[in-house]
Order: C-alpha cells, then sequence, then structure tokens
C-alpha cells in the first residue's frame, strides 16, 4: 500500500469531502450514544465507520481499472450471499428473510452491498462496448444484468429494496447514451403495467396490506392514519 500512495495522489486527494462525511458520521454515532447510551447500537456504527475508512483507502489509492477487471468476481460474490439468504443461514425480520448471520461478521443485510457489485458490472459491461447510442441488445443485457439480483431480492420478499436497484441502471443506461424512444418506451410501459400488477397483486394477496396502505398514503395523505402509516407524510406536509 505505502508504494502505491505517492506524495502527488495524497496531495489530489479530496480530503476536506473526506473529513466533512467522517465528521458527518461521528456526530449520527454521538447523537445514537446520547438516545441509547446502553445498547450496542453506537458501538457498531464505530465498527461499521472503521470499515468503511479502510474501504475508502483501497478503492482511493487503487487504479479504477483493477477494481473494474474484478466486477464479475464481485458480481458473483454478491449473487452468492442473496443466495445465502434464502437458506437456514438467513434471518427473518418483520417477514422477510432479508439478513444474513455469519459466524465473526455477524448479522448484516447483503441486499444493500450488493448494489456496488451491480454497479461494477454494469459499468464494465457498458464500458467496453462500442462508442455510439445503445442498440437493443445491449439494453436488454443491462437489463438481465439487474434482473438477477433483483430477482433474488425478491424471493425474500424485499420489494422495497428491489426497487431501489432500478434507478442504477436507469442512470447507467443514461450516462451510455441509451436511444431517447427507449426512454419514452419504458416510460409508457411503467405507466400501463404499474396500476395493473398493482391491481392483480392486491387481488391474489401478494400485495399485503402494509403495501398497500404506503401506497394509499402517497395517493390520499389526508385519510391516512396521522399516528400510524401517514405520520412521516403529515409531519412532512
Amino acid at each position: 500500500m505505502a508504494a502505491i500512495i505517492e506524495k502527488r495522489e495524497l496531495r489530489d486527494f479530496d480530503w476536506l469531502t473526506a473529513v466533512l462525511a467522517v465528521a458527518i458520521v461521528c456526530f449520527g454515532i454521538w447523537q445514537i450514544h446520547n438516545a441509547q447510551p446502553e445498547m450496542p447500537y453506537w458501538s457498531k456504527q464505530i465498527v461499521g465507520l472503521g470499515i468503511a475508512l479502510v474501504a475508502l483507502i483501497v478503492v482511493a489509492f487503487t487504479d479504477y481499472r483493477r477494481i473494474i477487471d474484478a466486477a464479475p468476481v464481485f458480481y458473483v460474490g454478491g449473487l452468492i450471499l442473496l443466495i445465502l439468504v434464502l437458506t437456514p443461514l438467513g434471518v427473518k425480520v418483520n417477514g422477510q428473510q432479508a439478513w444474513l448471520k455469519l459466524p465473526i461478521i455477524g448479522q448484516f443485510q447483503p441486499s444493500e452491498f450488493v448494489k456496488i457489485p451491480v454497479v461494477l458490472m454494469l459499468a464494465k459491461y457498458f464500458g467496453a462496448r462500442q462508442a455510439g447510442t445503445l442498440r437493443l441488445k445491449e439494453v436488454f443485457i443491462g437489463v438481465a444484468i439487474l434482473a438477477v439480483p433483483v430477482g433474488l431480492i425478491m424471493l425474500e420478499p424485499d420489494a422495497g429494496q428491489a426497487m431501489t436497484y432500478f434507478p442504477i441502471l436507469g442512470v447507467i443506461l443514461f450516462l451510455s447514451a441509451v436511444k431517447i424512444r427507449y426512454v419514452v418506451l419504458a416510460i409508457a410501459a411503467c405507466l400501463l403495467i404499474a396500476p395493473l400488477a398493482f391491481w392483480i397483486g392486491v387481488q391474489t394477496g401478494k400485495i399485503k396490506q402494509y403495501q398497500i396502505e404506503r401506497v394509499n398514503v402517497i395517493l390520499d395523505p389526508e385519510s391516512a392514519d396521522p399516528r400510524g402509516f401517514g405520520y412521516h407524510t403529515v409531519q412532512s406536509m
């Protein structure tokens, strides 16, 4: 590591942003400690901060091309973690088997971390293509790269977490010069399919009552329970 970190790289590093980010995290840890000093939540945050700082140093002073080249390895590793969640190693919390408990490491939610390998894999694929607008085949391959982890997350089931993956693909497609007609078609398809899919989900019982309540809060916040599902929406109005 010492051979990789040169004076020029240390000088060019954005120390201000890094220090501000660490300061914000430390302030949050302090607030958690003040709220529940007898609970281990704040100490876990310190461990997380330490891991994040190590990752920051490794990534910041490593040639990004090496990281991109290793994207398939990270991607497959992420899929393995998502598969392990569905095995007896997975931990069910609030009806969702979205957590993984491993020796030494402890309990964590793989779907949060797998976003990074997905970004790297999409960047590797679209970065290797020739210049020009995207072809429909290339868009479908990008969708397939995203669909595998999203499908595994839906089996947990965690629809909310799965939805957070779609903006990742949207941004990368935009930066990869996707044709505007594909964007229009995708938006039109979503506007047509989403209400139908929601109705089918409600009729078949696939969409739970709490999920229906979340949608109702957005569509009609005034009729929502101000002390229940509608609390945050009402407070923000």
